[in-house]
């Protein structure tokens, strides 16, 4: 039996949400009950030492919901997957420009005949990114051009971003070690502050994009770097919607953040309105129209007729970062840190596995933060503040509506709990609403957590 990111995954769903079925769980997490069934039984075995073979499904996850320490048991032998050994060496060739097969194989614990195997799975990703591997005495060799050997980086450090939660602790501790951030609490607060001026929040994980391109960039020998770039030269990264305002405040706020060593090229990546940032020309030859076509009359068969004038431009970012989830193999699985037990209840599962017959690699968060924003926003006030972790900026205004629905509670602001502090320095609050397992250390304040409140929309005719 090996324990992998998968048994992770559906033991967290299991603890969350104690009332799912196999046949629940099998649907969030895409894969059939058969090999949903197989995981909960490893996961039984795992933490229990004995067969689950005379019990019954439901049986097997209520004692895996009641499990004490469950997560570090099964962390505790966790093994890399395919996947994962594959992008472990790619980051490594990312970092070194070089490695070593029989230095990787011992590391890994695989022989390198078994490595070996994975060069044509290597050369398929690489070439996206117009690179090459070549064996020389120094062992296997990272050939390109130093500008797509950074884009390369930046999406290994944006996969591995969104991965982390359930990556096995060796891989964790790699990235962590191998790219150290001496003033970490400086760089999160010039990153808010960033996303704050760009208002960026169609962006997928704005704050995983920019720190994915700082640390991608930061080491980079160009002399052109933005501390040096005037204003005029700038205006050459400027993209054509982005008002000049925005444009002009955010140049001059790079000029004196932690951006402000890394190179030009970087502004690229910063001003896309999407999560294509510093794209490789094979992605931009998506024809995102062609999706929305197709995509946008499966949202009116659930809703109806009337859509919120921003939904083609958050479904465009969307269809973006599915297709750079399907080339580096990215495995989200941040809506599992929702409280979904009114999944069942809902169309969200039919109307997702409709749009996973068009891209694949749509997840459950894809579809739930799409929902929200089909809808026209409306603002709510009230004393009560939204605290929130995982959720996507364009999808608040309309939680919150719904929140108000379903709870009858009106919610006046929304802050990211990394900010909440701050927050709370300067804002009399009265109550934290939360829909995410969030830990709140605030004990002088009332929190409530609330259920995700999940639309239970009539098929629309």
């Amino acid at each position: 039996m090996y324990i992998n990111t998968k048994h992770l995954q559906i033991l967290d769903v299991i603890k969350r949400n104690s009332s799912f079925t196999i046949k629940d769980i099998s649907q969030l997490l895409n894969m059939s009950t058969q090999h949903a069934k197989a995981y909960i039984e490893d996961i039984y075995s795992e933490l229990f030492n004995s067969s689950s073979k005379t019990l019954k499904s439901e049986e097997i996850i209520e004692c895996i919901f009641f499990s004490k320490n469950a997560k570090n048991k099964l962390r505790a032998v966790q093994i890399f997957t395919k996947n994962q050994n594959i992008f472990y060496m790619l980051f490594l060739l990312g970092k070194y420009k070089h490695f070593k097969l029989a230095e990787i194989s011992k590391e890994l614990g695989i022989t390198t005949r078994n490595l070996n195997n994975y060069s044509q799975d290597i050369k398929n990703i690489l070439d996206f990114f117009k690179l090459n591997i070549e064996t020389s005495n120094r062992g296997i060799d990272l050939i390109g051009s130093s500008e797509n050997i950074n884009q390369f980086k930046f999406y290994l450090y944006y996969k591995f971003l969104v991965e982390k939660d359930y990556l096995p602790k060796k891989l964790r501790d790699g990235f962590l070690y191998f790219d150290k951030i001496q003033n970490f609490k400086k760089v999160r607060k010039d990153i808010q502050k960033l996303i704050k001026i760009l208002n960026s929040k169609n962006i997928i994980y704005s704050e995983f994009v920019l720190l994915s391109l700082y640390m991608a960039y930061r080491t980079s020998n160009s002399n052109e770097q933005i501390k040096n770039l005037s204003l005029e030269k700038s205006l050459k990264y400027k993209p054509e919607k982005l008002a000049f305002d925005i444009f002009n405040r955010s140049i001059i706020f790079l000029k004196n953040s932690i951006f402000k060593d890394i190179s030009n090229e970087t502004l690229h990546g910063i001003f896309m309105n999407s999560d294509c940032s510093n794209t490789p020309k094979n992605f931009l030859s998506i024809k995102t129209d062609d999706y929305i076509k197709h995509i946008l009359p499966l949202f009116k068969n659930y809703l109806g007729e009337s859509v919120n004038p921003d939904f083609p431009t958050i479904l465009t970012s969307f269809i973006f970062y599915c297709k750079i989830k399907d080339v580096m193999f990215i495995d989200d699985s941040s809506f599992i840190n929702l409280n979904l037990s009114h999944l069942v209840n809902s169309n969200f599962l039919k109307l997702t596995k409709d749009i996973q017959k068009i891209l694949p690699t749509f997840s459950f968060l894809e579809i739930l933060t799409l929902w929200y924003a089909y809808n026209e926003k409306e603002e709510q006030k009230e004393n009560n503040i939204l605290v929130f972790k995982y959720l996507n900026h364009s999808i608040i205004d309309t939680l919150i509506k719904e929140i108000y629905k379903k709870h009858n509670i009106k919610i006046n602001d929304f802050v990211n709990i990394k900010n909440l502090n701050n927050y709370l320095k300067i804002n009399k609050v009265d109550n934290l609403i939360l829909i995410e397992n969030i830990k709140i250390s605030k004990k002088n304040i009332p929190f409530k957590n609330l259920f995700i409140p999940i639309v239970n929309y009539k098929k629309y005719n």
